[in-house]
């Protein structure tokens, strides 16, 4: 049985694993205050860079 939302083995996309390779380095070498920051900056941005794109979402994507 799988868990409630489950989408497939893809479900995470490229985040999820740089995510995991890129945190323990970051969280060695930074406080949390900076870590945070760092964090919520990087999130924003993948949020903007998309939004800025001119052109439909998929065909920036592909191309």
């Amino acid at each position: 049985m799988r868990p409630r939302g489950h989408r497939g083995d893809c479900a995470g996309g490229a985040g999820q694993p740089l995510g995991r390779t890129l945190y323990a380095p970051l969280a060695r070498h930074t406080s949390t205050a900076i870590r945070a920051v760092a964090l919520i900056v990087l999130g924003g941005l993948t949020t903007a860079v998309p939004a800025l794109t001119s052109g439909p979402y998929g065909c920036v994507i592909r191309s």
